[in-house]
C-alpha cells in the first residue's frame, strides 16, 4: 500500500505512523536534510557557503521504531555487563514530548513550537549521498563538505562502549518510510 503526501505533510505522515499497530518495528527510512556547515572566517571562508550553495545529505537507514530509548540503552548496558540504571532526560530540556503509544511512540512534538518529529533507533546506514544545489556532489565538493561540516559527537551519557544511536527528525526531512509492509512516499511536487 502506498500513501502519498497530498496537502498536509504533518497529518499524512502522522496518520501513516499511527496506523502501525505493532510495538517495536523494523523499518527503513530515507532522510533528506541540510548539512550543518561552518561558515569560516573573513580570511578563511567555506567556499561552498561563500558561493551560496545549498548542501544536503540523503541517507537511507535500517531503523527500529516504536521503542523506548531508555529501554534500549538499558538493554545495551545489561548486554555489556553493566547495571541497567539509565534514565533518559526529557526531549529538548523538557520542551518536547512523545505521543502516540507514549512513552514508546515513534512520534514527538516540540511543545512550544508545535513542530512534529519522527523518532527511531538507527541500526544501520544503507546508503548516503551529498547533494550540492540538488545534484550529486563531486569528489572535490565532498572533500570540502567533510572539511567544513559541523562535527557530530556520539552520546556520552549512556555509559556503554557501543551507544544506541537515537534520531529525532522533522517530518519535513522524511522522504520515504517503509513501515509495517506499507510505504509512505513524500510527494515531490
Amino acid at each position: 500500500m502506498n500513501t502519498t503526501l497530498n496537502q498536509d505533510l504533518n497529518q499524512d505522515l502522522e496518520q501513516f505512523v499511527m496506523e502501525c499497530k505493532k510495538g517495536a518495528t523494523f523499518a527503513s527510512i530515507v532522510i533528506k536534510k541540510l548539512v550543518g556547515m561552518r561558515k569560516g572566517t573573513k580570511n578563511n571562508q567555506n567556499p561552498l557557503y561563500a558561493a551560496g550553495k545549498v548542501v544536503e545529505s540523503v541517507s537511507k537507514q535500517l531503523i527500529l521504531t516504536n521503542v523506548s530509548y531508555g529501554g534500549m540503552v538499558n538493554k545495551r548496558r545489561t548486554n555489556e555487563g553493566l547495571t541497567a540504571d539509565f534514565v533518559s532526560a526529557g526531549l529538548w530540556g523538557g520542551k518536547g514530548q512523545y505521543y502516540h503509544n507514549s512513552p514508546f511512540g515513534a512520534l514527538a512534538r516540540h511543545i512550544e513550537k508545535g513542530t512534529k518529529y519522527f523518532t527511531y533507533s538507527q541500526l544501520k546506514s544503507l546508503s548516503f549521498q551529498y547533494l550540492v544545489d540538488g545534484q550529486p556532489a563531486t569528489e572535490e565538493e565532498i572533500l570540502t563538505i567533510k572539511e567544513w561540516k559541523s562535527k557530530s559527537t556520539p552520546p556520552k551519557n549512556q555509559g556503554v562502549e557501543n551507544p544506541v544511536i537515537w534520531r529525532t527528525v522533522g517530518f519535513d526531512q522524511v522522504e520515504t518510510l517503509v513501515l509495517d509492509k506499507r510505504t509512505y512516499q513524500k510527494n515531490q511536487n
